[in-house]
């Protein structure tokens, strides 16, 4: 049997990476945050395609004639019992003292 000059033993060896050189930390450190980046990203871009694909749905929904305007009944029924006196009442976030 002949020996091939292009394998050695070297490549039998598994690899071992109990005390990695500085560039083996450096590599495996930027691997690491390179996958944790692209993972992040991913889930972002994920997050806003589902956004998209909601927003589309309610407005297509919004266009639908079968489906009436929303109601804030209980805003409408609270503004109907309050009495309506002067120009305070047209303005929103005002209180006068002592109107409790």
């Amino acid at each position: 049997m002949t020996k091939d000059p292009n394998h050695n033993d070297a490549d039998k060896r598994p690899l071992r990476l109990e005390n990695p050189t500085l560039l083996g930390k450096v590599v495996g450190l930027s691997s690491v945050a390179a996958k944790a980046v692209f993972s992040g990203v991913d889930l972002v871009l994920n997050t806003v395609a589902d956004i998209v694909v909601d927003a589309e749905k309610a407005f297509k929904d919004g266009l639908d004639p079968n489906i009436d305007d929303a109601k804030i009944v209980a805003e409408r029924e609270k503004r109907k019992s309050r009495p309506t006196t002067g120009k305070d009442s047209n303005r929103k976030g005002t209180r006068r003292p002592g109107a409790d």
